[in-house]
């Protein structure tokens, strides 16, 4: 990247912050004023006492000046406290929580099959490394900005108060001729200038070591270990299996290893950087001497008074540490440009999903409205972004609205696939999926959505209330969410909800909260599937960690209650085979057979007919017993 091409990151990094917390940096520039200030008007105020005080005037002409600029001082630092309370406030509360929020914004804006995408990981996982290792953040842009202008201020009166240092003076012979001669004056200034910018390259040189290290593939690996293990640890939800299982030396082992790791690139990283540091450290060390004997000779040759070697001695220091600041600041800028980069390369992912502008038909779904519309695969193959392997292929199938559906097979067959390409979380990779004769990339993408239900095998409930897990809305309907829980057999365990709806899930935020078994976890999640009241209500094996005689049940129950809505059921087992319609048989990616249950189990040849066989006896079991 050129410096150009890091300049204009550096101004759309200052205009991002302005965006996100308007006066932000208006305040930067401000505050930094009465920051430094009563600084430099101390220094004046010390030299001008001293002077005073070796000249034996009057105590009233020393106090009364004096005063005059202590009460300066005073005004000035009220004003500072002021604005830096409205600046911290604005810097590491409104700022930081509105920059948080727009990156989590942009997350659940992206498309799920952008979120899952290899790419976007790696992404992430090199922006949290900048930002853990050197803190490249766009808040560090706001601080960065506030220091120079602070730098900028230190140059400033640090020069107003020293040019009279550097003046010459002619028609001197001698060793004081030459202390007092512009080529000397000339000299230091040249020495301060060089000296900043070996101390900013040698600065710059460190830090860009630090970014090559952290952004190697193996630190971002390191990272992402680093982050899984601090929250496996502190998560409660995992302390018992870790426990129970003795799995503190494995973790232990892990961790150790990792840090490791980390140690051996920091310590590459110190080694490589040592040499820079002492440099540095010499440099401030040979400026300093140089600076004191500089200002020393000159006041024993009688250029100016003894309260101005206090003056020039602590601006010309001022005005070093400004120069500096600044070109450290600025270097910094540049090189965290590219943690920018990364930045805004995140926040403009694009949404490779189509989103068609079509109203999805309604009537369909009505009450009283007709039957005659159909979900169809056609060709439809599919592979995974970044992978050559297809998951499936070339299927072709169709079913209509309000039947039931059955996809069954082996693990590892394509069911879940088929139900994300469905429910367009991806788009396929080749063909088209069809609804009511309309390729559904033509629909509105989240009216689209708005129509499945669908509870995944891994389904999650968040630490949220009871009723906000069920709707997933903030606002609900009481009435509608307890009746849904009631269907969902949920409605015991709900009398003993110390708040009812009310009651929070899990205990991550509040101390009272109820931790749930699985088994109540898949009703509260078939209560949530219920309660959005799609026309297409899917089951995506919610219930695999039950037995087939259980969940036989679960399926058959649900089954009264989802009515006249399309229902898909996703199983390797059968449980839900014989009250659907139509039953997929999928192996290795592909629909081996598809047809009603007689009609498949008449096929002593197919694998339908070897499944059940396989299973029959759970089921046979099952109706022995009722």
């Amino acid at each position: 990247m050129t410096k150009r091409e890091k300049l204009k990151i550096i101004l759309r990094a200052f205009r991002e912050i302005h965006n996100i917390q308007p006066g932000l940096i208006s305040l930067s520039l401000i505050k930094p004023l009465f920051d430094t200030a009563p600084h430099y008007i101390g220094i004046y105020l010390s030299a001008m006492i001293i002077d005073k005080i070796a000249m034996k005037e009057s105590f009233r002409n020393i106090l009364t000046p004096a005063l005059i600029l202590v009460g300066a001082v005073f005004i000035i630092t009220v004003i500072s406290r002021i604005l830096e309370k409205y600046y911290n406030i604005s810097l590491h509360t409104l700022f930081e929580v509105k920059y948080q929020y727009k990156e989590a914004d942009k997350c659940l804006e992206m498309s799920y099959e952008t979120i899952e995408n290899p790419k976007t990981h790696e992404l992430i996982q090199k922006r949290q490394n900048y930002e853990h290792q050197i803190g490249a953040r766009l808040t560090q842009f706001a601080t960065m900005l506030s220091t120079c202008i602070v730098s900028i201020l230190n140059i400033v009166f640090s020069v107003s108060l020293c040019i009279p240092l550097f003046f010459w003076e002619t028609g001197l012979y001698g060793m004081t001729g030459i202390i007092c001669s512009w080529y000397v004056s000339a000299f230091v200034v040249i020495i301060l200038i060089g000296s900043v910018l070996a101390e900013a390259k040698l600065t710059a040189r460190q830090t860009n070591n630090v970014m090559c290290q952290i952004s190697t593939q193996e630190m971002v690996q390191w990272m992402r270990r680093y982050i899984y293990y601090e929250d496996m640890i502190y998560d409660y939800k995992f302390g018992q299996t870790i426990r129970l299982y003795h799995m503190k030396p494995l973790i232990h082992t892990e961790t150790i290893s990792n840090l490791g790791l980390f140690d051996k690139k920091i310590s590459d990283i110190v080694k490589r950087n040592t040499p820079a540091s002492i440099m540095v450290s010499f440099i401030n060390v040979f400026f300093s001497t140089l600076l004191y004997i500089f200002i020393g000779l000159r006041a024993i040759a009688g250029m100016f008074s003894v309260g101005n070697i206090v003056k020039y001695v602590r601006s010309i220091e001022g005005l070093r540490s400004g120069l500096t600041s600044l070109a450290d600041n600025i270097a910094y800028m540049f090189i965290y440009s590219e943690a920018m980069e990364l930045y805004f390369d995140y926040m403009e992912i694009p949404n490779t999903m189509k989103k068609g502008t079509l109203p999805v038909e309604k009537r369909a779904f009505c009450e009283g409205g007709d039957k005659d519309y159909e979900v169809e695969f056609r060709n439809v193959s599919f592979r995974y972004p970044g992978t050559e392997k297809y998951v499936l292929q070339n299927i072709n199938f169709r079913f209509q609205i309000g039947q039931r559906l059955s996809i069954v097979g082996k693990n590892g067959s394509g069911k879940t696939t088929l139900i994300k390409l469905m429910c367009r979380l991806y788009d396929p990779t080749e063909g088209e999926i069809l609804l009511n004769g309309v390729n559904i990339q033509k629909y509105d993408y989240e009216e689209y959505l708005s129509i499945f239900s669908v509870v995944f095998q891994d389904f999650k409930l968040f630490a949220f209330s009871l009723g906000q897990n069920v709707s997933s809305s903030v606002e609900y309907d009481r009435k509608r969410a307890t009746d849904c829980l009631v269907q969902a057999n949920f409605g015991e365990r709900l009398k003993t909800m110390p708040k009812g709806l009310d009651t929070c899930i899990y205990r991550n935020f509040e101390k009272d909260g109820v931790e749930i078994s699985g088994g109540e976890a898949q009703k509260i999640a078939l209560a949530r599937a219920l309660y959005k009241g799609a026309p297409f209500i899917i089951l995506d094996e919610p219930t695999a960690a039950l037995d087939p005689i259980a969940e036989a049940e679960v399926y058959s129950n649900f089954n009264n209650i989802v009515g006249d809505k399309t229902a898909i059921y996703i199983s390797h087992r059968l449980s839900s085979t014989r009250f659907c319609d139509k039953i997929a048989v999928f192996e290795h990616g592909q629909i081996v057979q598809y047809g009603s249950h007689d009609e498949l189990l008449a096929n002593e040849n197919g694998m339908y007919y070897e499944l059940w066989n396989a299973q029959a006896q759970y089921y046979e079991k099952n109706n022995k017993e009722k």
